[in-house]
């Protein structure tokens, strides 16, 4: 077996990752442990800050531990799909807002669940049954701010032996 592997980053561009990448993210083996990893080992920064960035890198993300939501959508995504969980991208635009948000959602025994930044909902055990309803838990979390568009897509697994 081959000791790094090639990752298609979602923006087109090509990471190289190492055994270790690979061990590490071979025990995150369910949306909830992939939070808990988020949470204990990544810090959040926003765009323009140092390691902030709006492309997505996972290699870079990982070694640094410290990105943007979009760098922490991916890394759940990327790591949910290596499991075998069908995922997906959510990426969020605001009235009257500049910035945007990116979360990432993961479908478990039929049920919804999300990551946003290092956070993991299941709507406290009660899960989510569509996307809509994690749309409107986002909403009624942050009064104030309206989502004005929702781009959904859902996340490929993207990674080869090299």
């Amino acid at each position: 077996m081959k000791n790094n592997f090639i990752i298609i980053n979602s923006d087109g561009s090509l990471s190289l990752v190492d055994k270790e990448f690979i061990t590490c993210i071979s025990g995150l083996d369910t949306p909830k442990k992939i939070g808990a990893y988020m949470l204990e080992n990544f810090v959040k920064i926003s765009y323009g800050k140092e390691g902030g960035s709006k492309a997505n890198n996972l290699r870079k993300f990982w070694k640094t531990k410290k990105g943007n939501c979009v760098n922490f959508s991916e890394f759940g995504a990327f790591v949910a799909d290596y499991h075998g969980y069908t995922a997906y991208r959510m990426g969020m635009s605001y009235e009257g807002l500049s910035e945007k948000h990116v979360i990432a959602i993961y479908e478990e025994d039929g049920r919804m669940s999300f990551t946003d930044n290092q956070d993991y909902f299941d709507n406290n055990g009660n899960w989510f049954n569509s996307f809509e309803e994690i749309r409107d838990f986002l909403c009624a979390s942050h009064p104030g701010y309206q989502i004005k568009e929702c781009i959904l897509r859902e996340y490929g697994n993207r990674i080869k032996n090299k």
